[in-house]
């Protein structure tokens, strides 16, 4: 699966917030992580995959579409969330499609065509609330 790396001053925070909270209710952590994942899953099924229509990085035409038809990417992008006994938890949405790493980064000569960076940011305030929401139900704070 192809990790993206975000930086962003709340994900630390995040991270501790997690921890803790995974110790105490694992299924629930898991459960929100999941479901933050499948947004950003989701979004970059929906939004950046139209049969041959799979936009270019920045920078090139707007008319330069891939050649090939996406299903086959579309369909091998998926959320994995998992517990480590030591109470943190890993999640991420990817692609098992090798050629999918090289589409997202431009790699080997090909033109950047990211598509679940863009998911990831547009889908960041809903991933948070998500995870909010589910602490919320859990905790009641």
């Amino acid at each position: 699966m192809s990790d993206i790396q975000v930086d962003a001053s709340q994900v630390e925070e995040l991270r501790k917030k997690l921890a803790r909270w995974a110790k105490v209710a694992p299924e629930e952590v898991k459960l929100a992580l999941m479901r933050a994942g499948r947004l950003v899953e989701n979004e970059a099924k929906d939004k950046h995959f139209r049969g041959y229509k799979m936009p270019r990085g920045e920078g090139h035409p707007t008319n330069a579409w891939l050649k090939v038809r996406t299903d086959r990417l579309r369909s091998s992008i998926a959320t994995e969330v998992k517990a480590f006994s030591s109470g943190q938890f890993s999640a991420r949405v990817g692609t098992t499609v090798g050629y999918g790493r090289k589409h997202e980064l431009g790699l080997e000569g090909m033109p950047e065509r990211p598509f679940l960076r863009p998911s990831l940011e547009k889908k960041r305030p809903e991933v948070f609330e998500e995870i909010r929401k589910a602490f919320m139900k859990a905790y009641g704070k």
